[in-house]
């Protein structure tokens, strides 16, 4: 299969050699010279994966980025958001504004290529939903990230393999235990704001950057899976390790800049 990767920045020499980069990998590669474009071209094509630039002249990444996730079509599309290195600002207004993924320019193509198979591999997983629990757990196994799900009451129900590094700890240490008891003590204030979220479905998605009380620094996505109207509320965070991309202080983001959604959208 095919799949269809959207490349948005407004340099023409940037696209070329992001297209150069992934050469031979088979994809179908669209294009884009800002963010208005971005949107119409996503909105039209169904790309299952968008690399885009932070900085353009028109519409930048970051209000594209925003008004894709705010679209209906465009909640569970990967979105590689690029900039400078040590724009701690850009990276932040990215997370905030739904990015799946930053990566430093200039770019590493080795690690674009990975980056993009992991993120198209985990979407299509989580669309799959015909696949049985144990034909799940083994693809979710193989992520190169720790994945963890929380149940309805945030207790872990499940966590791959590679959350033992994230956690410090066997996975015997962290099924079933509370979110909030793994919380380092200078950001469990923030913890108690996000478990109020997303008790109450408040909150579809949160991202943020945590230490985890060691040298280690993450970037978190945290959100809301619903199984339809009536059924199991499941919350899932994956975890990426930044700790040679990025320094930065341990914050979530607070709960009261994200738009809330309503009743009918989380069912």
């Amino acid at each position: 299969m095919s799949y269809k990767i959207l490349i948005v920045d407004d340099d023409h020499l940037i696209r070329e050699v992001i297209k150069d980069s992934l050469e031979g990998e088979g994809y179908q590669i669209l294009e884009a010279a800002d963010g208005s474009e971005a949107i119409a071209v996503a909105e039209r094509e169904s790309p299952d994966l968008i690399i885009m630039d932070i900085v353009m002249r028109r519409m930048d990444g970051i209000t594209a980025c925003t008004l894709i996730r705010e679209a209906d079509w465009g909640h569970l599309i990967p979105i590689v958001m690029l900039t400078v290195l040590e724009d701690d600002e850009s990276i932040r207004h990215a997370e905030l504004a739904g990015a799946t993924d930053i990566l430093l320019k200039p770019l590493q193509p080795a690690l674009l290529k990975h980056r993009i198979r992991f993120l198209i591999r985990t979407n299509k997983t989580f669309a799959q939903t015909s696949l049985s629990s144990n034909q799940l757990s083994e693809l979710l196994e193989e992520l190169p990230d720790p994945l963890i799900i929380y149940g309805a009451d945030l207790r872990i129900s499940w966590a791959n393999r590679r959350a033992e590094d994230y956690f410090n700890l066997p996975l015997s240490d962290i099924i079933d235990q509370q979110c909030t008891s793994f919380c380092p003590a200078a950001l469990k204030g923030e913890c108690d704001k996000c478990l109020v979220e997303f008790s109450y479905r408040k909150q579809q998605s949160l991202t943020g950057i945590n230490h985890m009380g060691d040298d280690r620094i993450w970037r978190e996505k945290t959100f809301l899976l619903n199984k339809g109207s009536g059924g199991e509320q499941k919350v899932v965070k994956i975890c990426h390790e930044i700790t040679e991309q990025h320094e930065a202080p341990a914050v979530y983001d607070n709960p009261d800049s994200f738009p809330r959604v309503s009743e009918s959208a989380t069912g």
